[in-house]
Order: structure tokens, then C-alpha cells, then sequence
């Protein structure tokens, strides 16, 4: 079945942002606040030395989980520098305005953003052979569209302190939406490498790093998308990463998804629903 030449949801960064946020309209998660301040207790340092806690935001589009999980590393340290990588310029002007408010409450946080895939500022990176350290790396649903998830995540652990740790929240692939993501994984016609929490589990058990897991529930409203309305067909564009995926795609591959979604989805009151919990790896050295 040639896919090869859909159109990417990745090629349009303004659709992207619009279809990703109809996605988190209808997504609905538990338990992300008290994880994460969880996870930001893990990460050590020695107060008496460090002058500034470093922390490293890969894709994390608008920012609006991630303002929450600075707030928590805020409350651990007064001085912190973030550096962001994302490409839509938009999405760097929404996180901008959110990290300039919340300046005015902590005078000591600093933050550069630099506009690039995290492909592409890995490149940049090994180019300029810059040696930047830091405590904390966090990537909230960002690791997905690595070529090579193996050289990301070796990148990512060279740039770590020695007490540093990576925080990798993606889709379950046990989960309904990850089953989808993982049939176009599988699918060598398909235009789009779509990672998962189990090929990052793949790679950290080859290499022998340290890791653990944490779970948490969410569930993906797909109401509209079953009846075909326009923010349905937003929510569908995401999860299968193709721009007008159900008239660009082959009839035969929609019906084959839409068969999967029907299959997989339950009823909930008068929503139907598809599971999308999320599996979040703490990686450390």
C-alpha cells in the first residue's frame, strides 16, 4: 500500500499546532500535577554549591505543562536557567510570554529558546561541540518523531550531570491511541517514524542504563471523530500524523484505522473513548 507520499502533519507547523490542539481538547489526563512534582523531588544537587539549577525542555510546543513543572523545580531552587528547543515559532512566542510572567515572581530564572527539531539542534550541537551540562532534561510527548531514538537518547545522556536524570513522558503502547501509533510504526510505507515508551524502553535496556518506569492514566475523546466533525477530523489529523488523513490516505488504510478505533474504543456516558495513558521513564546516570 503506497503512503509514502502523504501529507505530513510535520510539514505545516501551524496545522500541527492547531491539530495538537484539538487533540488536548478531548484529551483527558490524572495525575500529572502530583507525578511530576514527584519526579522533580528526584533530581539532586548539593544547594551549598550550585548557583544554578540547569534544565533542558525538548518540543514542548506552548509550554503549558511545562510552566508547571518549572514552577515545581522553582520551589526547589531560586535560581534556574532553561534552555527550550522547539521549532514553531508561534508555539516559542506562547512559552516565551508564560516564562516572562513568571520571571516577575522569580527574578533569578533565566531562558533561551533556540528554534530548531531536536534533530537539528543535536546537528548543531556536535557542530559547535557545545559541552552544556544539566540537571534536568524533560520531554513531554516529544521524543516521538526521532529518525534514530537510540542517537537522541546517547545525545541526551552525554548532556546530563553526573546526579542529572531525563524525564521522557510518552503515549503507552499498551494503550489504544499507542496500539495506533505502534501499526504505523510497523508499517515500512508510512511517511512517519512515530517512537513510543517501549522503543525507549528498548534502547535503555540494551545500553544498561538506569530507569524507571511511572504510569499514568489518560483517556482521548473520539466522539467527533467517529461522527466526522471538523474537530474530529483535527484529532484524527494527529494521531495519524497526515495532514487530511481521512481523504489523503488510501480508502482501504481509513477503514482498516477506523475498524481499530471501533474496535478498541469504550462508551462512556455519550462519549466514546479511546485509552492514551501515558508511560513516563526517569532516566539517571
Amino acid at each position: 500500500m503506497a503512503m509514502l507520499n502523504l501529507p505530513l502533519l510535520g510539514s505545516d507547523l501551524t496545522y500541527y499546532q492547531i491539530a495538537f490542539d484539538a487533540y488536548k481538547r478531548h484529551m483527558y489526563h490524572e495525575g500529572f500535577e502530583d507525578m511530576w512534582k514527584d519526579i522533580c523531588g528526584m533530581f539532586t544537587f548539593d544547594d551549598s554549591k550550585e548557583d544554578e539549577i540547569c534544565v533542558l525542555i525538548v518540543g514542548p510546543g506552548k509550554g503549558e505543562n511545562e510552566i508547571k513543572v518549572l514552577n515545581f523545580v522553582l520551589k526547589r531552587h531560586s535560581s534556574v536557567y532553561v534552555r527550550v528547543i522547539e521549532p514553531d515559532k508561534t508555539a516559542v512566542s506562547h512559552f516565551k510570554e508564560e516564562c516572562d510572567r513568571l520571571k516577575k515572581t522569580h527574578p533569578n530564572l533565566r531562558y533561551e529558546f533556540f528554534m530548531n527539531t531536536f534533530q537539528e539542534y543535536i546537528a548543531k550541537s556536535r557542530q559547535s561541540e557545545d559541552e552544556s551540562k544539566f540537571h534536568f532534561v524533560v520531554c513531554i510527548a516529544s521524543l516521538y518523531y526521532m529518525d534514530d531514538i537510540t542517537d537522541a537518547l546517547e545525545h541526551l545522556h552525554i548532556m546530563i550531570k553526573s546526579t542529572g536524570i531525563i524525564v521522557s513522558d510518552m503515549i503507552d503502547h499498551t494503550s489504544s491511541v499507542g496500539k495506533l501509533f505502534i501499526k504505523q510504526w510497523e508499517d515500512e510505507t508510512y511517511p512517519v517514524t512515530l517512537q513510543s515508551g517501549k522503543g525507549i524502553k528498548d534502547v535503555l535496556q540494551r545500553k544498561g542504563w538506569q530507569f524507571e518506569l511511572k504510569y499514568r492514566r489518560a483517556e482521548l475523546d473520539v466522539s467527533l471523530l467517529l461522527d466526522n466533525e471538523p474537530e474530529g477530523t483535527l484529532v484524527l489529523d494527529f494521531i495519524m500524523h497526515v495532514v487530511n488523513f481521512r481523504h489523503a490516505a488510501p480508502k482501504t488504510y481509513v477503514d482498516e484505522i477506523f475498524s481499530l478505533i471501533w474496535q478498541m474504543v469504550e462508551n462512556v456516558g455519550d462519549k466514546k473513548m479511546l485509552s492514551a495513558n501515558r508511560e513516563v521513564v526517569v532516566i539517571s546516570k
